[in-house]
């Protein structure tokens, strides 16, 4: 098996919770206001940093719609660069 479980705690247990302001909030907020169907389009010149990005704002977005609202792939360009498309799938509650 390629992991193995180690316990469940609670949320105050888990180191470093707490965290600066998220890098990628401005993303974030764009996403969120997105009409459902649309995609943004955002260029990376690293695709370690697209591929954070990502994970951050669909985190973000997820977890402020309580719900699965985004989609997102990251494809590899020239030189180690990438594209980052986040989809909007879902309506945040703002819209509802």
């Amino acid at each position: 098996m390629p992991y193995r479980k180690l316990r469940v705690v609670e949320a105050t247990e888990v180191p470093g919770w707490e965290r600066r302001p998220p890098k990628w909030q401005e993303i974030a907020q764009e996403v969120m206001n997105l009409e459902v169907g649309k995609t943004a389009v955002y260029a990376f010149d690293d695709i370690n940093e697209a591929e954070r990005a990502r994970n951050a704002v669909r985190d973000a977005v997820n977890l402020e719609a309580r719900s699965v609202v985004v989609r997102t792939r990251v494809v590899e360009t020239k030189n180690d660069g990438a594209t980052l498309y986040l989809t909007k799938v879902g309506a945040t509650p703002s819209q509802k």
